[in-house]
């Protein structure tokens, strides 16, 4: 299913750098983006645009297609990072074509023009936080529990909102929205296949164990639009060969996903769309140990995967070890454990809808 012996191929290679750039096939899969948002397909012209992207990814006409392809599905913040990297990397492309200067042009419009909003939204979110703020003021006493819930929403508009912040300190952690897809006691909601003695609970952990063979499990909720996953984990045994601990995010038919993997004493992070092996794209592996924040797989640590909006987000121990441009098909999927030739103890697994 997920080819572990492959991800390790290319999991010692370092942090995986952008193919030698090919403007003419990317001046190609422009024109082909941009038929695509004058037709408004904006799937296919996403589609386009980052294939451009990787065969140029300096291209910024393709970085401003993208930003528009973004905006006509709605996705705001996604076209606005889009546009802003095209302004970036302008100013590091040398000789600059004048092709693009229309193009760039535009963009810088468009981020003023989005920015005067964007100013006008920030002032309607000032006074949502404020009118929370003052719910949980006057709920302190009588409904704790509500006060809460009221600044922590303030909180994630805000997130250095001073009163919301002191109100939050009073009353202490409010009831969480993660939801538990493991419950210390047994492997409900997962779909574990006929392997099921490889994975088991043992003493409120899910305990993963296999010699040979690669064996996955997937839980049956599936979540869509923005979600998160994190899981907590520690590796006990590694076999001899390719030691790997896999998880998967948005992942649907067990081979279409985004996949992060601990093989050995490296760390992966990939694409899958099919079970061929061209239908995997890798975006970055690194020895662990030369990481800005190495951490130790044998020790308990926090694994997350978010999907927001156009970017999917990779951490571990609540660093961020990568932000990419969220694949097409990502919007919906769920979360799945995969192991080879290792035992690994899994003590939460959970799922956050925003």
């Amino acid at each position: 299913w997920i080819a572990l012996a492959v991800l390790v191929a290319s999991a010692g290679v370092g942090v995986i750098g952008p193919a030698r750039a090919d403007r003419a096939s990317a001046d190609f899969f422009v024109q082909r983006g941009e038929k695509a948002v004058r037709e408004r397909k904006w799937t296919e012209a996403l589609d386009h645009f980052r294939k451009a992207i990787e065969e140029d990814a300096q291209h910024i006409g393709a970085r401003v297609g993208l930003g528009e392809a973004f905006f006509g599905a709605g996705d705001r913040a996604a076209a606005i990072e889009a546009w802003r990297r095209a302004v970036a990397d302008a100013a590091e492309v040398k000789p600059f074509p004048a092709a693009w200067n229309d193009a760039l042009a535009r963009t810088k419009k468009r981020l003023s023009e989005v920015d005067a909003s964007g100013v006008a939204l920030a002032q309607m979110v000032d006074k949502h936080v404020e009118r929370l703020v003052g719910f949980a003021e006057r709920y302190l006493t009588k409904d704790p529990t509500i006060a809460a819930r009221a600044a922590r929403d303030a909180l994630r508009l805000r997130p250095a909102h001073p009163k919301a912040s002191s109100l939050f300190e009073q009353l202490g952690s409010p009831p969480s929205d993660w939801i538990a897809l493991f419950d210390g006691r047994s492997l409900a909601g997962f779909d574990i296949g006929p392997e099921e003695k490889m994975w088991t609970v043992v003493d409120g952990n899910m305990v993963g164990d296999v010699t040979t063979g690669t064996i996955v499990m997937m839980h049956k909720k599936a979540l869509k639009g923005d979600f998160d996953y994190r899981i907590e984990a520690k590796i006990l045994e590694r076999r001899e060969g390719y030691a790997a601990f896999v998880i998967g995010g948005a992942v649907k038919f067990n081979t279409h996903g985004t996949f992060m993997a601990i093989v050995n004493d490296e760390i992966a992070v990939r694409e899958q769309d099919g079970p061929e092996e061209a239908a995997r794209k890798f975006i970055f592996s690194s020895a662990i140990a030369k990481l800005p924040t190495p951490f130790d797989p044998l020790q308990w640590n926090t694994y997350e995967l978010q999907f927001r909006g156009g970017l999917f987000h990779v951490l571990v121990n609540g660093q961020e070890l990568l932000a990419h441009e969220r694949a097409v098909g990502r919007d919906d999927g769920s979360v799945a454990l995969g192991i080879q030739s290792i035992r690994v103890a899994v003590r939460k697994v959970e799922a956050l809808q925003r």
